[in-house]
């Protein structure tokens, strides 16, 4: 008898939050107004963590953090900043009611290994509507995937596992990718909810149940040199100031 047969087999139900948010830029906003998951936007995405979706979070502080740490650099060094560039973060609305039909899920609790070999499979190779799910785990691709964030610049820790030829077949080399992109820019390793959290969709047809409430757009104007969501104002879908609540 293999180890297979002794592996616990979870019956789960999950229940997902009311709200999410993600994190963009002005210039997105009349996009999400039309369509949240929108395959047409994506199809130039590709080696994300997930592999190609639409990238949400229950944590509002992580999705502002998401372009604002590219705007706070722009300002310290004096350079332009362009309306369509200011950081926006979408609020949305979970109404699973809306659908009514299976919906496949993955849910990562933590850094485990199966979330390393999975960020792993789609860092190196994957694309929209295309990746290894079905080779490297024996199943499609799931419609929403949950799970930690990789903190680490994931770009220069897969150029370097890439260059020093290291494979994900490798054990000691998947270990050695686990190390590297839990760890803070000063090399801090971060664990749990220290890494972020994100649920993402893969499937337009889930926009049946994902609705724009508004978006919090950060004022440029008020910039203090850090994350301060008082220097954020929210707004309705009909671009008015508005309560959040």
């Amino acid at each position: 008898m293999s180890m297979e047969d002794y592996m616990a087999n979870f019956i789960t139900s999950l229940r997902l939050p009311d709200v999410v948010y993600h994190g963009t830029t002005v210039a997105a906003i009349p996009g999400l107004k039309q369509k949240l998951i929108n395959f047409e936007f994506l199809k130039e995405s590709r080696l994300r963590d997930f592999g190609t979706g639409f990238y949400t979070t229950l944590d509002l502080n992580q999705a502002m953090k998401w372009h604002f740490g590219k705007l706070a650099k722009k300002i310290k060094r004096g350079m332009e900043i362009r309306k369509e560039e200011i950081p926006v973060v979408a609020k949305i609305r979970i109404n699973p009611d809306r659908y009514d039909d299976d919906i496949t899920v993955l849910d990562f609790r933590g850094e485990g290994m199966d979330w390393i070999k999975f960020l792993l499979s789609h860092r190196l190779d994957s694309s929209i509507h295309q990746c290894n799910c079905m080779d490297d785990f024996g199943h499609p691709h799931p419609q929403i995937v949950c799970g930690s964030m990789a903190d680490n610049d994931t770009g220069a820790v897969l150029y370097e596992f890439m260059i020093t030829g290291r494979s994900k077949n490798n054990p000691d080399d998947v270990r050695w990718f686990a190390d590297n992109i839990t760890r803070d820019e000063n090399g801090k390793r971060l664990l749990g909810l220290e890494l972020g959290d994100q649920i993402t969709f893969f499937d337009e047809r889930l926009n049946n149940i994902l609705t724009l409430d508004g978006y919090y757009k950060f004022n440029v104007e008020q910039f203090s040199g850090k994350l301060n969501r008082e220097e954020w104002t929210y707004y309705g879908t009909d671009d008015e100031p508005a309560n959040d609540a």
